[in-house]
């Protein structure tokens, strides 16, 4: 419980990703062309890494972050935590070409956008929701795929 905790503060300092698919499953296939010949992204599976928070003065935090998603199509959706067994819900989650993007809703209804890019096993991107006091903040996330025992 401390630790998502720690990392829903580190959210909340930054501005005040579930199931992951059996190997069988298409999502977790290789990317195939779209209509028109857009490669999607295939970005289902568990995901670890940092989330580099962005403090009031501003120095950077490094905090744990551990997504979960799955993709169907271009529709995602999954959650994320600190580790693998405190999660958060994802919404609106959607996958076109190799951006991903979601939310996730925090306390009091403040809503986390998350901006990411894939690139090969790799998620990066951007983050950004209100602070406690309103103001804008944001953060960085980088995840890598975790590779399957």
């Amino acid at each position: 419980m401390k630790r998502i905790m720690g990392w829903t503060l580190g959210l909340v300092i930054l501005l005040g990703l579930m199931a992951s698919a059996a190997p069988q499953d298409p999502a977790q296939s290789p990317a195939k062309p779209a209509a028109g010949g857009e490669q999607k992204a295939g970005v289902s599976g568990k995901w670890s890494g940092t989330l580099d928070v962005k403090r009031e003065d501003g120095s950077t935090k490094a905090e744990p972050a551990y997504l979960i998603l799955r993709q169907e199509a271009a529709t995602l959706s999954g959650s994320a935590g600190p580790h693998e067994g405190e999660q958060l819900s994802l919404k609106n989650g959607q996958v076109e070409g190799d951006r991903v993007t979601f939310e996730i809703t925090m306390g009091n209804d403040r809503t986390v956008a998350f901006d990411l890019k894939v690139k090969g096993d790799q998620l990066e991107g951007d983050l950004s929701g209100p602070s406690k006091d309103g103001t804008r903040r944001m953060a960085r996330l980088s995840v890598k795929r975790v590779a399957d025992k």
